[in-house]
C-alpha cells in the first residue's frame, strides 16, 4: 500500500487550487503531528481514540493517504469491536508521522 496517492493527491489540489490546497494540507499536517506525539491511551481513552482516527481517516482518504487510511481504518475497527486497541493505535502514530514526511516533500 502506498503512503501517498499522488492521484488523488493532485485532484485534490487542482480542486481546491494550489493557495487553499497549501492551507488546508498544512492544517492536516498539524492534526498529523498532534497524533504522532501523543501519549498512548489507556482503556478509558478508547472512545477518543476512535474519534481522534475518525476524524483523521476522513481527511487523509480526501489526500490520498492510503497508508493513513488503512491503519485508521483498522483503528476504527478495534476500537468499536471492543479488541485490543494499543496496537492499531501504535500503526496509526506510525503512518501519522511517515505521512506527515511524505506530504511536506509532496508540497
Amino acid at each position: 500500500m502506498p503512503i501517498l496517492d499522488y492521484t488523488i493527491f493532485a485532484e485534490f489540489r487542482a480542486t481546491l487550487g494550489q493557495e487553499s490546497a497549501v492551507i488546508w494540507i498544512e492544517k492536516f499536517l498539524q492534526t498529523l503531528d498532534l497524533v504522532s506525539l501523543g501519549r498512548d491511551p489507556g482503556e478509558a481513552d478508547r472512545d477518543q481514540v476512535f474519534e481522534t482516527a475518525h476524524l483523521v481517516v476522513a481527511r487523509a482518504g480526501l489526500i490520498g493517504c492510503c497508508c493513513l487510511v488503512d491503519a485508521c481504518v483498522e483503528l476504527q475497527r478495534s476500537c468499536k469491536t471492543g479488541e485490543d486497541f494499543l496496537k492499531p493505535y501504535a500503526a496509526m502514530k506510525a503512518a501519522a508521522a511517515v505521512t506527515g514526511s511524505t506530504l511536506r516533500n509532496a508540497l
